[in-house]
């Protein structure tokens, strides 16, 4: 793991400080079908937004610094049951905080306090930090799938991977895939997605020929800057809420 030092580490600490007290923004990266159905927003990833700081610089000093669960917990608790009419919301988790029973039960016990929710929620386990003990997360896997949550896997680049694909409802692959132009891993991957009922996003989609080449090897969703025209950047395609306080913590909207 890379750890952040110096004035960035200091503004990563302070950041992290900071969203723990609930100051900091929320964004939204829209995924797409791939076969244009529907250019309504149906489906989006929640980003951290956080003050000071990259969201790279805060993830890695939370992992860095043990704190990985608390700051995703957080970021749940902003983001769950605000969804305003998408049909799925993804929420990154870390290995980190994962690997943790507790962290594990205050997710669960936040899904069960929502449950006409828990059909849109998408929990993204990112790879950053991997699970410690993969079989004991396992039944907990299996209890959020229970009542309706799905499970997405991030940045995936081999036939390798860190959870059980029967587990799995979505595997999001490494845009370095998409960039690189390997249709052969491209179509692999899909392959399998398809052979154990999992579906495919593909990151990193930036132009037409992307797009295509990802719908010709079986993705079905996709995000990237070609969600915003051909090469133009994707910025923050839809915010939650602008700078959280204290104060109005529990109120997070979609503008």
């Amino acid at each position: 793991m890379n750890h952040c030092s110096g004035a960035r580490g200091a503004a990563a600490e302070a950041a992290t400080a900071a969203l723990l007290e609930g100051v900091f923004d929320l964004a939204l990266q829209p995924i797409r079908p791939v076969d244009g159905r529907s250019r309504r927003l149906q489906w989006g990833e929640v980003l951290v937004r956080p003050v000071g700081c990259s969201a790279v610089d805060l993830i890695t000093y939370a992992e860095a610094s043990g704190r990985a669960a608390q700051v995703d917990i957080c970021i749940w608790a902003k983001a769950l049951g605000h969804a305003h009419g998408l049909q799925r919301l993804s929420l990154n988790v870390s290995g980190q905080t994962l690997s943790q029973r507790d962290a594990r039960w205050q997710l669960m016990k936040m899904v069960d306090a929502a449950p006409l929710m828990a059909g849109q929620v998408v929990l993204e386990i990112t790879e950053t930090c991997l699970v410690s003990d993969v079989p004991s997360i396992l039944p907990f896997l299996r209890a959020m799938r229970s009542v309706g949550v799905s499970v997405a896997l991030d940045d995936v680049s081999s036939t390798s991977l860190m959870i059980p694909i029967e587990y799995v409802d979505y595997i999001k692959l490494d845009r370095r895939i998409v960039a690189a132009g390997d249709d052969s891993r491209l179509k692999e991957l899909c392959k399998i997605a398809a052979a154990s009922g999992s579906q495919v996003i593909a990151e990193g989609v930036e132009t037409s020929l992307d797009l295509r080449r990802c719908a010709s090897n079986g993705v079905q969703w996709f995000q990237g800057y070609y969600d915003r025209g051909e090469g133009a950047p994707l910025g923050d395609p839809c915010r939650v809420s602008s700078k959280v306080s204290r104060a109005v913590s529990d109120t997070v909207l979609f503008e």
